[in-house]
């Protein structure tokens, strides 16, 4: 079995979307809604994070 360079061992994983280690926020959302935001996400060729976050970002700004 080979050894990896801690520093090869570091760039894994998902990169980071914000200033610091994201959390998980479970969110309920009725179908129309959740439909909506995927429609939403669709047609920015985006996620559903990504969709969420921007929305809640333009609303706290």
């Amino acid at each position: 079995m080979a050894v990896r360079p801690v520093e090869a061992l570091r760039k894994r994983g998902r990169k980071p979307k914000g200033d610091g280690p994201a959390r998980v926020v479970p969110v309920r959302l009725d179908d129309t809604l959740l439909e909506a935001l995927d429609a939403q996400a669709e047609r920015e060729h985006s996620s559903r994070s990504d969709v969420i976050r921007a929305a809640i970002r333009a609303y706290v700004a």
